[in-house]
């Protein structure tokens, strides 16, 4: 080995050139790659340290976080479970309420009708303030006095009339809003429900009560053809035609009271709600004019007869 600076010869051991002086050039590549790898491997354990301690604080922490959140969760599934039953359990049927209760609430929505020299019963259908009663209560007038079970008078019109259909509408302004007793309109009474037939008769609140003996009774009187009416043991007293008959099972009007038995006045005839509901929402969605009502007057006079047979032993009671 020679000194780089001025060629004398060197020997294995100098560390230095003895012609010139310079410092002998040493492998120090080895010792320098030797102390990365020492410092890389020393940094890695010390990551690897960390990470260690690190994942084994997350783990801990997780589930910390779980055992402290799971019984919150818990507690609020229990207290949404609870708040979908309670608003499941508040849509079923209302309270039954009892016969009494029943009847005093469904009398405040019948009135008493004065056309001339008739007089019957009616009840309010909707929130237009429009009643319902039979048509013989109001044949002959566009107009009728409605009292209500308090004592109020108030002026009515009648918007819908048929002369072969035993049944009217008279709207009543001042009863605009007025919530009516729950009316069904749909469903058919099996035999044997029980009934409660409402009536105004000259002011006075007529109650009779029963269950239904048959159904499906057709007959005819005078220009009125009735259709599919339910026979029952619940009295129709005078001055009581056009009030409801209320099923006690299901607290609804179900039909309109129009006749009676003349042999027995136990047994009333009422008219189903189903067969007359589509007159009732045309009627009140467009109103008859009194031009309109006054025809059907005339009309029913006019209406042939004789080829229906008469029922001897049932007549209206207006």
């Amino acid at each position: 080995m020679t000194c780089k600076y001025c060629g004398y010869h060197l020997s294995p051991q100098a560390d230095f050139c003895a012609q010139c002086g310079a410092l002998k050039k040493r492998h120090t590549g080895l010792i320098i790659s030797i102390s990365a790898m020492i410092a890389s491997f020393m940094l890695a354990l010390f990551g690897f340290g960390i990470l260690f301690f690190a994942g084994t604080s997350l783990v801990q922490t997780s589930h910390g976080l779980k055992e402290s959140f799971s019984p919150s969760i818990e507690e609020d599934t229990d207290t949404f479970n609870f708040a979908v039953q309670q608003e499941l359990d508040d849509r079923s049927d209302p309270p039954t309420l009892t016969r009494e209760q029943m009847i005093t609430s469904a009398q405040a929505t019948v009135y008493t009708i004065y056309t001339g020299s008739n007089q019957g019963s009616g009840f309010l259908y909707n929130t237009k303030g429009d009643i319902v009663t039979n048509a013989h209560v109001v044949e002959g007038n566009t107009s009728a006095l409605i009292k209500s079970h308090d004592g109020n008078e108030y002026p009515g019109t009648v918007i819908g009339y048929s002369s072969e259909t035993d049944i009217a509408l008279i709207r009543v302004p001042e009863l605009i809003g007025h919530t009516p007793f729950p009316v069904n309109t749909t469903d058919h009474l099996p035999l044997g429900d029980s009934v409660i037939a409402l009536g105004s008769p000259n002011d006075h609140e007529a109650v009779s009560t029963g269950t239904i003996l048959d159904d499906y009774i057709n007959f005819s009187i005078g220009s009125y053809q009735y259709t599919n009416l339910y026979e029952m043991n619940a009295d129709i007293s005078e001055g009581s035609s056009g009030g409801p008959l209320i099923s006690e099972t299901h607290g609804q009007i179900f039909a309109i009271n129009s006749a009676e038995n003349i042999d027995d006045d136990s047994i009333g005839y009422s008219l189903p709600l189903y067969e007359v509901a589509y007159l009732l929402s045309d009627w009140s969605a467009h109103p008859m004019n009194e031009t309109e009502v006054s025809f059907l007057f005339d009309e029913a006079d006019n209406i042939d007869t004789s080829t229906r047979e008469e029922q001897t032993d049932i007549e209206l009671t207006p």
